[in-house]
């Protein structure tokens, strides 16, 4: 599987110049998915030309404002360019609340926001469970209910049918990717996954880990 990751805002606190706060951008072919949403998040994707409507998941760490104030207006823009499709926010206690306001200042948007609120703990807690995708959350340790996640892709390994691509009527330019492990979307709309046309033979598991703020322990 290919997943690509950029950095949007590495600041913390307050902005600066040419650091803006935290926000990552996560690419695995099907989804976009974002981990936090600092104040500037937009002005980035706008940089590396990704449309906030792309923008299928929305996993805020903790309700600080440099981690959430982004969140607000990228809601107005997805509203404002006619956003349909659904929107998935996850976040520590608080963010359905957080949400809620935001929505009240943005009106009545043409999309539905699903939001999975969490109360983050020292046990491991499964917060999303998509077809090969998954979220968990755990309690990461700062001054506010935090969380920290865990981004997991079932991955699949085996021999690649070329005839059955050429039936899918899937470019050749597709193929690695499909192979690769990577879900895709032709000019049509049709989403082509990996098992499609990769016999499997075996299957692993991708995980990401973000923590967002958090501080180490001292063992006694």
């Amino acid at each position: 599987m290919l997943i690509r990751i950029t950095f949007l805002g590495t600041g913390a606190g307050t902005p600066g110049k040419d650091r803006y706060l935290p926000a990552i951008l996560i690419e695995d072919g099907l989804r976009k998915i974002l981990l936090d949403a600092g104040e500037g998040v937009q002005y980035r994707l706008f940089e590396i030309g990704v449309s906030p409507l792309k923008i299928t998941h929305i996993f805020i760490t903790h309700l600080h404002g440099d981690h959430v104030f982004g969140l607000p207006g990228l809601l107005a823009t997805m509203a404002m360019l006619g956003r349909r499709e659904d929107l998935v926010i996850s976040g520590p206690t608080g963010i359905v609340n957080f949400v809620k306001n935001s929505m009240e200042i943005v009106g009545d948007p043409p999309f539905h926001v699903r939001i999975y609120e969490v109360e983050p703990s020292i046990n491991i807690k499964d917060v999303i469970n998509e077809e090969n995708f998954s979220l968990q959350c755990v309690l990461a340790k700062h001054t506010v209910p935090d969380c920290a996640y865990s981004l997991n892709w079932r991955t699949y390994v085996g021999r690649f049918n070329p005839e059955r691509a050429k039936e899918l009527g899937v470019p050749v330019t597709l193929w690695k990717r499909l192979h690769m492990g990577e879900t895709v979307v032709l000019d049509d709309g049709r989403v082509i996954k990996p098992e499609d046309v990769v016999e499997v033979r075996g299957s692993g598991f991708m995980r990401i880990v973000y923590t967002g703020d958090t501080h180490r322990q001292t063992l006694s």
